[in-house]
């Protein structure tokens, strides 16, 4: 029986994906590196954003930097809920389900999104790339947010849009969830998730189901 589901918040719950492809697209040019393929940006999407500097720079500190100053500056103008994610966050918190976010973004920046968006009050917990030693694909971030909602791992399910949140849902013994409409839907296929979904909406007949 599930009494919890996890959620990876950007490619998930949150359209920011234009965003963060902008964002890096902006970092290489003002330090004037080659622009990496739209692929190739999209290839480290659900990584923690500095692991994912290190790849690429010296200085990953000054790029984490540059980045987040220009995702900030456009952040609430380009950022969007995805269909019906209101609706059915809405439904399972009547239903008496615990929710808990679980992503490789930094707190703050998380929390400006969820209250830009106002769905943060629909969670109990959010745990952020600052709050772990080890990111997804480890499963300490979700071992966290269930012991934290004081649920077991295998009576929760974590729903993302990318291989890490497959694997770090599934180190930790929880069920897991491919959103069809992820950036990255041909390797998110390849994970085998216990379930997979078009809409939102769909997690409602899952929960019910399991």
């Amino acid at each position: 029986m599930l009494n919890a589901v996890l959620f990876d918040l950007d490619g998930t719950l949150i359209d920011t994906n234009e965003l963060i492809i902008d964002s890096f697209k902006h970092t290489f040019e003002v330090l004037k590196k080659p622009v990496p393929t739209r692929e190739k940006i999209i290839s480290c999407f659900g990584e923690p954003l500095h692991e994912t500097m290190n790849k690429f720079f010296d200085d990953a500190d000054e790029a984490v930097e540059i980045y987040r100053e220009f995702n900030l500056k456009y952040h609430d103008d380009r950022i969007s809920s995805y269909k019906n994610a209101s609706e059915m966050l809405e439904n399972l918190k009547n239903k008496g389900y615990k929710l808990a976010i679980v992503t490789s973004k930094n707190r703050s920046t998380a929390l400006r999104g969820l209250k830009y968006l106002k769905i943060l009050d629909y969670f109990e917990v959010l745990v952020s790339s600052d709050e772990v030693e080890n990111h997804k694909p480890h499963p300490e971030p979700v071992l966290k947010a269930c012991e934290i909602l004081e649920v077991s791992p295998k009576n929760s399910i974590m729903v993302g849009d990318s291989i890490y949140d497959i694997m770090s849902g599934r180190n930790a013994g929880s069920k897991t969830c491919g959103v069809c409409y992820s950036f990255m839907k041909d390797k998110l296929l390849e994970m085998k998730a216990d379930y997979y979904i078009d809409d939102l909406i769909e997690i409602l007949d899952i929960v019910q189901a399991v």
